[in-house]
């Protein structure tokens, strides 16, 4: 069963609580004890109501100092990442250049074709073809179903070489392929003997299917 509100106290109830209590208010020792607990409790509360907003307000600035010093923390990591950073950039900023010929943002297919013929000179071969395939133009507005579909960071297109020279030229041009600075990869190497209207017997024809690279980032 539920408890049953207390009935309020009437006067003469309150008056009988009173005549009971009047004889231990008159005597001095009760009358001094009564007194200093309710002016300790009275000087409580005013000092709680009072120094309430003040420890509010340290909590407060505490919390606020250790988010700072979490923050600050993660700022100098930061900051100590961007210098190292810079300085790394600052040790390879010369060789940036020699990346960008290695690894162009476009085909260079004109470029590519150049180099393989400066190579082949250098190597005492001659090249009698050389084939690259159409090449996308870069730059050009893509169309909008081309847009939906992200290009590869990486692309590659071949490219197929024709020399004809002596055993010694065409392995000095191989070996020429392997530390040119554009990247080409070897794919596929055939030789066969050259034409019969050529008068050193030791000549050969060596066809080499190419794989090169460029970067469109």
């Amino acid at each position: 069963m539920a408890n049953q509100a207390t009935p309020p106290l009437t006067s003469g109830q309150f008056h009988r609580y009173y005549q009971k209590l009047q004889p231990m208010m008159k005597k001095p020792k009760m009358r001094a004890s009564t007194t200093a607990v309710f002016s300790f409790l009275a000087i409580s509360l005013f000092a709680w109501y009072a120094i309430r907003p003040t420890a509010q307000t340290i909590i407060h600035l505490q919390r606020e100092i250790a988010d700072k010093t979490v923050l600050n923390e993660r700022m100098e990591n930061k900051i100590t990442a961007l210098i190292e950073a810079q300085a790394t950039y600052e040790e390879i900023s010369e060789r940036i250049p020699l990346i960008r010929q290695a690894l162009p943002n476009n085909p260079d297919a004109i470029i590519l074709a150049r180099q393989l013929r400066n190579l082949a000179n250098t190597s005492g071969a001659s090249i009698s073809a050389i084939q690259i395939p159409s090449l996308p133009i870069l730059g050009q507005e893509a169309t909008p179903g081309a847009k939906l579909a992200q290009p590869k960071p990486l692309q590659d297109f071949p490219v197929s070489v024709v020399l004809t020279g002596r055993y010694t030229a065409l392995k000095a041009f191989l070996d020429g392929l392997l530390t040119m600075r554009r990247i080409a990869s070897i794919d596929t190497i055939s030789f066969k003997m050259g034409s019969a209207k050529v008068v050193l017997i030791d000549e050969l024809q060596m066809s080499v299917r190419l794989t090169s690279y460029y970067s469109t980032q």
